[in-house]
């Protein structure tokens, strides 16, 4: 009698086979990043932080979340270690984007640059890992302080973060909220009396608080440099999100 003779991927568990599909894969890639900021002026996030590929999890998360913008879930759902994402500068938020791409889907992006001299369009492939970053200094503080030039006072004046870039949309938005930004004018930080001087500055002082708020000191250059293959003119172009940024190039 012929006995019955069961094969070793029958015999083995799903989870045991699953392990041996994936035991040589990447899909848990990670990596460990430094922001550009340094974590200088956080309460909560650090200078480090782990980065972790996109996951079947967090594609179906992008797809079935609504009414929350598409790139903070994703820093919500791959960025570990200690992070409060209200709090990062604008700067570190876009640094970080960059790396969640390149940590899921390479650094490779291919892209077309319109030369700007003959308009002849040129293929590129851009390697975002050769991104330049600048990292703040170490003499880099938030808020800021600073000598207003007409007032002659000093006034400590706060960088633009997650939670606050919604009063950085136009310059009207900005103006109407530029009391968010100033935390103290010559020792005085109750917000009513900082709303109500910051109306009574001059236009030159206004500009040097507007000034304040804009300056990027750190953050990774998202401009690359290329020539045009047709008339060899100097090009640069911007590496920016795009609908398809996240995908593989």
């Amino acid at each position: 009698q012929r006995g019955i003779h069961m094969s070793d991927e029958i015999k083995k568990t799903i989870d045991e086979t699953l392990e041996e599909l994936f035991a040589g894969s990447s899909t848990k890639e990670s990596i460990i990043v430094t922001l550009p900021s340094k974590g200088i002026g956080y309460s909560t996030t650090k200078s480090k932080l782990s980065i972790e590929a996109l996951t079947f999890d967090d594609e179906k998360a992008l797809a079935t979340t609504k009414n929350k913008d598409t790139l903070d879930i994703l820093i919500d759902r791959c960025v570990v270690g200690d992070i409060d994402p209200e709090e990062l500068y604008l700067e570190d938020k876009l640094f970080l984007y960059y790396k969640i791409r390149e940590c899921s889907f390479g650094s490779t992006l291919k892209t077309t640059g319109k030369c700007m001299s003959c308009g002849h369009p040129n293929d590129l492939e851009l390697d975002l890992g050769d991104l330049p970053i600048t990292y703040a200094e170490d003499t880099f503080t938030n808020p800021k302080e600073i000598k207003l030039p007409k007032l002659g006072k000093m006034v400590k004046v706060k960088k633009a973060t997650n939670s606050t870039s919604v009063y950085t949309n136009n310059r009207e938005t900005l103006l109407d909220n530029l009391w968010r930004f100033v935390t103290d004018i010559d020792g005085h930080k109750n917000p009513k009396l900082i709303s109500k001087a910051i109306k009574l500055l001059s236009g030159a002082d206004i500009r040097v608080i507007v000034d304040t708020i804009q300056e990027t000191e750190f953050g990774i250059e998202t401009g690359v440099r290329y020539v045009c293959n047709k008339c060899n003119y100097d090009n640069e172009v911007q590496v920016g999100i795009t609908p398809d940024f996240f995908t593989v190039s």
